[in-house]
């Protein structure tokens, strides 16, 4: 072999090797745990680090820092009186520069760890149906390529906002085989166009009409149904009662509209739907306290959001309900949960009952793969 020679594959092996290489994902873990105090431990070591937030000063084991870095192969464990876990991957602890009286948890995990993690979350660890599983993994995957750095400093939080994230679950290696069997779909759109949702109502909804935007033409819309069944209607969701006092309502849309304090709620309708049926509009209706009235639209979505961020994310499982006040009280009859793009999880589980694989899944809800 020539020197020329040499000199023309050693680049092309640099190359192989960074193709190979996992890429690694920043996840904001326990934001709404509010720990100030916490034990972690590597894996492969013997006794715990304690982390402490007191005053805006954070302490490890006593002594002052300004941050902590901990893990790598093996994961580490973190834990309080009332939590304990285990994660994969690095674990960066500092003080939360937007809130003084909370700890930072940054976890720096392999993209297919990742993955594998957040399959087994979202499926409520459920190994029953694996091509199921593969199709979500395909989804999850995707939806991480096109979502990082959503957040300011980090790529992406373990809320259901991004994905739920819960760290290492049982039988991880299950999981991680999970992962893998599908690393080497190529998907032929956006990973911007991959969404899930835990159950349609029947019905799957376009991204352009529940978020507005650009539309994305490679989700299903319409019918969830095949070989005429109704794929998502054995879940306990697909139909759905809930009801919230008055107050709590008013106060939202005040605060959305920045009304005065004393104004009175006076009715709450539906007054715009998507083509597909889901709430598009809300408008309520106020009396103000000069006498005059006032009328409030607002996004539906948008509107649920800031709801849940107040109330808790129990009262409105999607944006496809019914209206009916009652006193002091609105009563809503809803359908599905979720947002209605991209896969219905439960339709998609009930297909891999009826033996379709995880390529039949995917195109089913996703026409153009």
């Amino acid at each position: 072999m020539t020197k020329k020679m040499m000199l023309w594959i050693l680049p092309l092996t640099l190359v192989s090797a960074l193709a190979q290489a996992q890429p690694t994902l920043t996840i904001r873990i326990l934001e709404k745990k509010n720990f100030s105090q916490v034990q972690c431990a590597e894996v492969k070591t013997v006794g715990w680090t304690e982390i402490k937030l007191s005053r805006g000063i954070l302490t490890v084991n006593g002594k002052p820092r300004t941050s902590l870095r901990l893990g790598g192969e093996g994961g580490f464990h973190l834990k309080s009186s009332s939590f304990d876990r285990h994660y994969p991957g690095t674990l960066v602890v500092s003080r939360a520069s937007d809130d003084r009286g909370k700890l930072l948890f940054i976890n720096e995990v392999p993209f297919a760890q990742y993955v594998a993690c957040v399959t087994a979350s979202e499926s409520g660890f459920d190994e029953s149906q694996p091509e199921y599983l593969k199709t979500l993994a395909v989804v999850v995957r995707e939806y991480a390529r096109g979502h990082l750095r959503r957040h300011t400093g980090y790529d992406l939080c373990d809320l259901a906002h991004c994905q739920v994230y819960q760290g290492t679950p049982p039988h991880f290696d299950f999981w991680e085989k999970i992962a893998a069997s599908t690393e080497g779909f190529k998907s032929v759109s956006s990973p911007n166009s991959y969404y899930f949702h835990r159950c349609c109502g029947g019905v799957l909804e376009s991204a352009d009409q529940v978020w507005g935007g650009k539309s994305f033409d490679n989700t299903r819309k319409g019918p969830d149904e095949a070989d005429g069944v109704v794929l998502c209607r054995s879940d306990p969701l697909f139909r759905w009662k809930t009801e919230v006092e008055v107050k709590k309502i008013a106060a939202t849309f005040q605060e959305m509209a920045g009304l005065p304090k004393g104004s009175l709620l006076t009715g709450c309708e539906v007054t715009e739907k998507t083509p597909q049926g889901r709430d598009k509009t809300l408008t309520a209706s106020f009396n103000l306290p000069n006498g005059h009235s006032r009328e409030v639209r607002e996004n539906a979505g948008k509107f649920i959001s800031e709801f849940g961020k107040r109330y808790g994310w129990r009262v409105f499982p999607s944006n496809w309900f019914e209206i009916k006040k009652e006193g002091e009280w609105f009563r809503f009859s809803g359908h599905g949960m979720g947002h209605g793009v991209g896969l219905c999880q439960s339709g998609a589980l009930k297909l891999a009952q009826m033996g379709w694989s995880w390529r039949q899944i995917l195109k089913f809800y996703f026409p153009k793969n």
